[in-house]
């Protein structure tokens, strides 16, 4: 199975080759987290993070200097634009605590990896698992691992994690993140997600038509204060469809209030084994056809991050020029 990672980077890497615009982002009030694209962004800074942050003569975040975490920032740019980045405080400082974060789980990855060369008894100065860092930035990071301070607070903290009463399985993925994907679509975004193509336009008018009047309906019973019933404002929207809630697919069926009776407890049976073998069938379409797509991903990956390092490479002449 493709990891998330790269999943993530296509999708950042083919919203740039299309020239599109940066990726919206927009905080929610309070909390001061991502409404959209949470994954993308959290997987954006960890690539920048792993190509663009400082490491010789550095021992943590804090110990870069500012002029060089603008390129940080100049990279994150180039594929987010932070909405509130100007007018909200917390937005920089949400931002700039998720780098921190980064730059802490990809210090982390360093030391695993070059524990990881000791134990295969190969000598970690002269074999940098990362074609990308500079021998200089390699070695001052190997240096900082052999030094007593640094092997002090590693054994501190192995120790503190295993008194933990129980692991997590999560990884680098926050809570927010993880819970913003499994929150499941409503009805209403489904039907909407179904008829908007990758650009992110509608299919044709008719269908932007339709769309509106569904989020209008629904916006006035929730001013209204009434009890939203998407299935209810899809009827009446999109019309009605015996034996079936119209807009949501094959193999659903609407609520027993607004289907006439069946006629008998047999006929109402086959239809829904009728209807569980159909759901069945797309399924199993559906798992074949993005296992044909895992596998194209996979064989570009390395295409992908080819053209990602030249991306950035091109991004920091930039912002140097500019400069």
């Amino acid at each position: 199975m493709i990891s998330r990672l790269i999943q993530i980077i296509v999708i950042l890497l083919k919203h740039w080759r299309m020239g599109g615009k940066p990726l919206e982002i927009v905080f929610s009030e309070g909390c001061c987290k991502p409404i959209k694209y949470a994954a993308q962004l959290a997987s954006g800074i960890g690539y920048v993070v792993r190509h663009l942050s400082s490491l010789k003569d550095i021992r943590t975040y804090d110990d870069i200097p500012n002029e060089k975490k603008q390129n940080l920032y100049g990279g994150l740019m180039g594929w987010f634009d932070f909405k509130d980045w100007e007018t909200d405080p917390n937005v920089e400082m949400y931002v700039d605590d998720m780098l921190q974060n980064s730059y802490r789980q990809w210090r982390n990855t360093m030391h695993i990896d070059y524990k990881m060369l000791k134990v295969a008894g190969k000598d970690p100065l002269t074999s940098c698992p990362y074609d990308w860092i500079e021998q200089d930035e390699w070695k001052s990071t190997c240096d900082w691992f052999e030094d007593p301070i640094f092997k002090k607070k590693s054994e501190a903290n192995t120790k503190n994690r295993a008194m933990l009463p129980y692991p997590h399985t999560g990884g680098s993925k926050s809570n927010h993140v993880r819970a913003q994907e499994m929150v499941p679509p409503s009805a209403i975004d489904a039907w909407t997600a179904a008829h908007i193509k990758k650009d992110g336009q509608f299919v044709n008018n008719t269908a932007k038509s339709l769309d509106d009047e569904l989020k209008e309906e629904r916006r006035q019973c929730i001013e209204n204060g009434e009890i939203v019933n998407e299935v209810k404002i899809m009827e009446n929207v999109l019309g009605k469809r015996a034996g079936r809630a119209k807009g949501l697919g094959m193999g659903v069926i609407p609520p027993q209030s607004s289907r006439k009776p069946e006629s008998s407890a047999n006929r109402a049976l086959l239809e829904e084994l009728k209807q569980c073998k159909e759901k069945i069938q797309c399924y199993e379409e559906r798992i074949q056809a993005q296992d044909t797509q895992i596998q194209n991903l996979v064989q570009s990956q390395q295409g992908i991050q080819e053209m990602l390092q030249e991306f950035l490479i091109w991004k920091q002449k930039q912002c140097g020029g500019s400069s």
